[in-house]
């Protein structure tokens, strides 16, 4: 270059292009970095509440294709929520404890159990002792789909969850009325009215697993909404209570 200054035209060409190259990919990282794999988690679970919750309705349906997309979603969206998790589970910043990881699983697990049928199916056309116990599980379920939409909603920042409580009526007295009313019928009918009961305890199940995971679902929330880097970043003697001692 000394020799022949026309050869830093290439020098500077050169400059430039690797200049731009690290302005656009510290820019990119700056986007990306302060939400991280913290962000992908909170997005994989509330696919998997979605999932969970469009499977709790298509068991209401009578088609089988239906049921079938349902649980290829579920199974599918599972799969990514564990590879969310194993990736969070690497980053820098406040550990997510694996225990609040089975907190977060355990709804969607149970609702998967329904959808797969490893529980009969509701009767399709229930006994006529048991329509009024079969419309209150119904009604159970739909109460169960919109909670599991709603903490799919919160995940994502979208609103608050809050509980719905009962949905109405004892439901208790109308499987007691059900399965006696069956008992007077023959065996087949016994049957059906024992897998309407069978549906109320995994749906009592479901409920408390979904109101069980809150604090956990708050955990996961809060760790990647936007800024939550900034406290992440600090060093963790400074703080007045580690995350841990929170959740204590």
């Amino acid at each position: 270059t000394l020799i022949d200054p026309l050869g830093m035209t290439t020098d500077l060409a050169r400059l430039e292009t690797v200049t731009v190259g690290a302005v656009t990919a510290a820019a990119v990282a700056l986007i990306l970095w302060p939400r991280g794999a913290r962000a992908a988690l909170a997005e994989a679970v509330a696919a998997v509440y979605r999932a969970s919750a469009h499977g709790m309705l298509a068991a209401l349906s009578s088609s089988e294709a239906e049921r079938g997309e349902a649980r290829r979603g579920l199974v599918a969206a599972t799969r990514r929520a564990d590879s969310a998790f194993a990736v969070a589970l690497g980053e820098h910043g406040e550990r997510i404890a694996a225990h609040a990881w089975l907190a977060l699983s355990r709804a969607p697990a149970i609702s998967r159990t329904l959808v797969d049928e490893l529980v009969p199916s509701l009767p399709a056309t229930p006994p006529v002792p048991c329509k009024a116990a079969s419309e209150a599980i119904a009604q159970r379920i739909r109460a169960a789909a919109r909670e599991l939409s709603e903490v799919a909603a919160r995940m994502t920042g979208s609103m608050v969850v809050q509980p719905h409580g009962d949905t109405g009526g004892d439901v208790n007295i109308e499987l007691r009325r059900c399965l006696a009313g069956c008992a007077a019928l023959g065996e087949n009918q016994v049957d059906q009215a024992l897998t309407i009961i069978a549906w109320n305890d995994w749906l009592v199940r479901l409920d408390r697993a979904i109101h069980t995971a809150a604090p956990a679902l708050e955990v996961v929330a809060a760790g990647s909404a936007p800024g939550a880097w900034l406290r992440w970043s600090q060093d963790r003697a400074t703080r007045p209570e580690s995350v841990e001692e929170q959740q204590v």
